[in-house]
């Protein structure tokens, strides 16, 4: 078996598939130049890089932090205009 490299950041991620060493789930701002340049190509364009649920958990406090509501508010913003999610019938279309 061949080793496999092992990267946790978007930019060791966006190296590795530059160098031909997978297939990479990036934000689109950031292979933008890239696929323009021919050098990625989308594979999965307008499908949603998860699918299912979003959870957000925070430690139980007698508040929820400013912050944390913050974020919940705008997560929960953006998400509303997210097309549904589909899944591909069997016959390929």
């Amino acid at each position: 078996m061949e080793p496999a490299p092992v990267v946790n950041t978007h930019q060791g991620i966006h190296r590795a598939a530059l160098a031909g060493l997978g297939t990479p789930r990036l934000p689109e701002a950031l292979v933008a130049a890239d696929v323009e340049a021919g050098r990625l190509r989308v594979l999965f364009g307008g499908r949603p890089a998860i699918a299912g649920s979003v959870h957000a958990v925070w430690r139980t406090e007698p508040y929820v932090p400013h912050r944390v509501a913050v974020l919940v508010e705008r997560v929960v913003e953006r998400a509303r205009s997210w097309p549904p999610l589909s899944h591909p019938r069997e016959d390929g279309s």
